[in-house]
């Protein structure tokens, strides 16, 4: 793909570049996109509050296996957090409509 739009070996001929690396596995990339992709919001609620299988469901140990545990952690404390901020959400809709 990269190599439409810039010629690799004649930047490493000229010294511009010496090295270079990919970014992301476009096959890790969708299996973890894939999960995702087809849920709705109230089966996302259903698997957390109901079914109790929030880490299952979200795949946590799947991104932190790509991105690492920095990232991995990160997008488990967001995730938990926006999730258990539709508690109180539904409490201010309440209250305005009041």
């Amino acid at each position: 793909m990269i190599e439409s739009v810039l010629n690799l070996e004649e930047l490493g001929r000229k010294n511009i570049l010496t090295k270079y690396f990919f970014v992301h596995d476009m096959g890790a990339m969708s299996d973890i996109n894939d999960k995702y992709r087809n849920t709705s919001l109230w089966s996302m609620l259903k698997m957390s509050f109901v079914d109790h299988k929030y880490q299952e469901y979200h795949g946590f140990t799947a991104i932190k296996n790509y991105f690492g545990e920095r990232w991995g952690f990160q997008y488990a404390f967001m995730s938990f957090y926006t999730t258990w901020l539709v508690i109180p959400s539904v409490f201010g809709v309440m209250c305005t409509w009041y």
